[in-house]
């Protein structure tokens, strides 16, 4: 039997078509990560404008809007049931949080059907499997935009509340890159802020000096999700937090 030995010119130009296809790979994941942060980030400024338009438009606030039935007719847009009406006071708290998409799409601003409940298939869904939109106050802002993974038995009745709504949805190298792209990479201050899912391990996320847990490589190169963060649509301009 005839055996031929590999060179090592053979053996040195396997090893290179197997480092050029590996860096293919590493970087081909890379793009699609990028492109799905910057697809995310197109939703966010879609939705955030939508509130902008709707605010100039009406002069309050979607979700806070205390006479929907005013402007808007039931079913009027994309099929959605009755208007439900906030509380008028200037701020989107509490339930107010989920109404405010089916204000806009009354408003034509967004697509999809929204009843005003907290139940996942009536949500404004993110890009992410299991995540959703909704509003919220915080930081004395009026109106608050956070983006977390949801926690549910039935996506068609489960109510979804408290800490069911801020699963992570998010890495924290990826949540670290959307911040630095976008705003300042600091998980504390600017427009973006980022916190420890619900459920993640303490200080997955963040660590206690408040910034982005990434120092320790495991962590860094991990895929695990442990972030969520909120969008702060109108910073109140009285306030330095």
């Amino acid at each position: 039997m005839n055996k031929k030995a590999f060179t090592l010119v053979e053996i040195s130009m396997a090893l290179l078509v197997i480092a050029i296809l590996m860096g293919g790979v590493f970087l081909g994941t890379s793009l699609r990560k990028q492109a799905g942060i910057d697809q995310l980030m197109s939703m966010v400024g879609k939705i955030s404008n939508a509130v902008v338009t709707f605010e100039e438009t009406y002069k309050q606030l979607p979700g806070d809007m205390y006479n929907p039935a005013t402007f808007f007719v039931t079913n009027a847009i994309n099929g959605n049931p009755a208007t439900t009406a906030g509380n008028g006071d200037g701020t989107v708290s509490g339930n107010e949080g989920i109404y405010a998409f089916q204000h806009l799409a009354f408003a034509g601003l967004l697509e999809g059907n929204y009843n005003g409940t907290w139940i996942y298939n009536r949500m404004y869904k993110g890009s992410v499997a299991n995540s959703g939109f909704y509003f919220t106050n915080a930081y004395t802002d009026p109106i608050v935009l956070r983006f977390a993974r949801m926690n549910f038995a039935d996506p068609d009745s489960t109510v979804i509340s408290g800490s069911n709504l801020t699963y992570s949805v998010l890495s924290v190298l990826d949540m670290m890159k959307l911040d630095q792209k976008y705003d300042d990479g600091n998980p504390a201050t600017g427009f973006i802020r980022s916190f420890d899912g619900s459920d993640a391990a303490a200080n997955a996320c963040i660590n206690v000096s408040s910034a982005y847990n990434v120092s320790a490589g495991a962590q860094q190169n991990s895929e695990a999700l442990v972030c969520y963060f909120d969008i702060r649509i109108k910073k109140n301009m009285f306030t330095t937090n």
